[in-house]
């Protein structure tokens, strides 16, 4: 990859990130179904994937929660 698109495509994601580390499961379902449609649309729950315990345990060792 081209530097100069490496730094933008960084510059873009940067918005993205959460400063505690989380996401919403909102995100993670409209991930999965974009995926879910690009490979013949089998469905998955967020639910099915997510485990919020290994961020919530660093989140609180870190402090932030």
């Amino acid at each position: 990859m081209e530097k100069t698109v490496a730094e933008a495509t960084y510059d873009l994601s940067i918005p993205s990130f959460s400063s505690d580390g989380s996401v919403s499961v909102k995100g993670i379902q409209n991930i999965i179904e974009m995926s879910s449609a690009q490979a013949g649309g089998c469905s998955v729950a967020a639910s099915d994937v997510i485990d919020f315990g290994p961020l919530r345990e660093a989140q609180t060792a870190a402090g932030i929660r």
